[in-house]
């Protein structure tokens, strides 16, 4: 990764990676928020009985708020899982009974406990993600060229 001070802006591959407020995004959880909303992009992905996945949904979604130095609640980490309250819950405590998330009580109000990644899913999570940006890189160039050369600018959909 290399910086461009003159501009301010920060690059990788000399493509500008930033916040709106010039901040730079870690490329793991771009490629996680990526993932997250691009699953309820899926034609039917709405439908969870088809693509319901809220044990993946969960980590994801702690992963990108931790990244971006938030917390998650008990009742963020539920919406977010995209599934009835009581079936994230279940998976809640299964994340937690499986180390991978543990709760945290809340110092602002202890009627509530917030949800963060334990260190052992978090190192799992950045290599899981760090292979997703190695394999996307190794994409990059042909997909480009293939942009570049559809008029339209969008991939060309294959039979």
């Amino acid at each position: 990764m290399s910086s461009n001070s003159k501009s301010g802006e920060n690059e990788i591959e000399g493509i500008p990676v930033q916040k709106n407020d010039g901040e730079l995004r870690d490329p793991r959880m771009l490629i996680a928020k990526w993932i997250y909303s691009s699953r309820q992009d899926r034609p039917g992905g709405s439908d969870t009985r088809l693509f319901g996945e809220p044990a993946w949904d969960i980590i994801l979604d702690i992963y990108i708020h931790q990244a971006k130095g938030r917390s998650t609640s008990i009742t963020a980490a539920c919406i977010g899982s995209h599934a009835p309250a009581t079936t994230a819950l279940r998976y809640i405590d299964l994340l937690c009974e499986l180390d991978w998330v543990e709760k945290i009580p809340d110092d602002n109000d202890r009627r509530r406990s917030l949800l963060a990644l334990t260190a052992s899913a978090k190192n799992q999570m950045d290599s899981y993600l760090d292979r997703v940006l190695e394999g996307l890189a190794r994409m990059a160039p042909e997909l480009l060229q293939h942009l570049r050369s559809n008029s339209t600018g969008a991939l060309e959909q294959s039979p």
